[in-house]
């Protein structure tokens, strides 16, 4: 009996891993802009990011909260200000298309 047990939960254990499939966004995409500003987004695997984007008068601005991904939405909550924006992504090859507070980013996948 215990045999039985064991294997079913071994059975249950492999079937449950082989389900998950990791996020294609997890990890740090970056680029420079036009005028050579950086701007990065990092996206944990915890459910929250760490963003530095550039504004319009080229300022780079921090950003942390929370994202989640629905379908080809991307919503992030800022954590200080608990503002939500959404935006579609996309991502061809290694670059992730999403908009910013009205800015068009192209960002490169850099790391994990």
């Amino acid at each position: 009996m215990k045999k039985v047990l064991f294997f079913l939960s071994l059975f249950v254990a492999l079937l449950i891993t082989s389900c998950y499939t990791p996020s294609p966004l997890y990890g740090t995409w970056s680029c420079k802009d036009q005028y050579q500003n950086d701007n990065s987004i990092k996206f944990l695997d915890t459910m929250e990011y760490l963003a530095k984007i550039s504004n319009s008068a080229g300022i780079v601005e921090s950003y942390s909260g929370k994202w989640a991904a629905i379908d080809n939405v991307l919503v992030f909550t800022d954590e200080e200000t608990s503002k939500t924006r959404e935006t579609e992504w996309d991502i061809r090859g290694a670059i992730l298309y999403l908009t910013w507070d009205g800015k068009e980013l192209q960002l490169y996948h850099t790391a994990k």
